[in-house]
């Protein structure tokens, strides 16, 4: 049987699991706030684009479809970020109240701030939970403010409660607190009490070992997606500033057989890169 001497133990253990998860996830947001960021300036550099080439008169129907494709990115892209900034301003007290009871948390747009919300949900994914989350109370809206911060249920490629848990967990595991030292002295009485504590305890560390080995497996990808971004804007400018020097005329009749094809490898490398905008790493287990 498990005794005191064991319980101990594993309390110390969990407080150092603790500490680890923490600088993980705190890597693990720092580079979604990253991959955020260059998003907006991939945006800002390819609308500054668009606006370039729809200064051109008498182009192609393939460019005009081509450059059609690129807004209709920018339109998503800029429609998702209006939703989610509307989405936090209606997780209300109820449901941030209820998450708290539960994870042991404060409110979680106070404690982490609207900006680190719209990265986490901007680099894992997005779903609508189907109902506004004003709208829910007790588990309901825990459930469903966690699923959102985690960018939407599991089947629906998001993070799911789990990771929206984890995005909240910023200052710590969400669920795993063992409750502090007054919690410890529930079993302080008994044999049996002591046993059933220490089994709690090595659950919590079980399950943060877990979120651990899932975020540090998903890092390299999502390093990889903010270099990515990065890498598109500096090829975008590199390419516009090229190609407003070489070109002159904005009458697409003037053109060359050159400038043509170079305004046209121009206008479909931008679509491809605008498609970067709406792209998400899913967080599977």
């Amino acid at each position: 049987m498990l005794g005191k001497e064991e319980r101990v133990i594993y309390e110390k253990l969990h407080y150092k699991t603790v500490e680890q998860y923490e600088i993980v996830v705190g890597e693990v947001n720092l580079i979604a706030q990253e991959i955020y960021e260059n998003k907006q300036k991939l945006y800002h550099t390819i609308l500054r684009c668009v606006n370039y080439y729809n200064l051109f008169r008498n182009t192609s129907d393939e460019i005009s479809i081509t450059i059609e494709s690129t807004e209709s990115s920018l339109k998503d892209f800029t429609f998702e970020l209006q939703t989610l900034e509307k989405e936090i301003k209606k997780i209300d007290e109820k449901a941030i109240k209820s998450a708290a009871a539960v994870t042991g948390t404060g409110a979680v747009v106070g404690v982490l701030g609207a900006n680190i919300l719209m990265a986490s949900a901007t680099t894992f994914g997005v779903a609508s939970t189907g109902t506004a989350i004003s709208a829910l109370s007790g588990a309901a809206a825990t459930n469903a403010a966690l699923a959102w911060l985690g960018g939407g249920a599991l089947v629906a490629g998001g993070g799911g409660i789990g990771l929206g848990s984890l995005v909240v967990g910023l200052t710590g595991p969400i669920g795993w607190a063992v409750g502090g030292a007054g919690a410890y002295m529930i079993g302080k009485g008994t044999k049996k009490k002591n046993e059933k504590m220490t089994i709690e305890i090595k659950k919590k560390i079980d399950n943060i070992l877990e979120e651990i080995k899932n975020l540090k497996r998903v890092t390299p990808e999502i390093i990889l997606f903010r270099d990515e971004l990065s890498e598109a804007s500096s090829d975008i400018n590199e390419q516009y500033a090229f190609l407003s020097k070489k070109i002159i005329t904005i009458d697409y009749d003037l053109l060359d057989e050159i400038q043509r094809k170079a305004l046209s490898n121009f206008v479909n490398a931008t679509k491809l890169q605008a498609k970067l905008l709406n792209k998400r790493v899913k967080f599977s287990k």
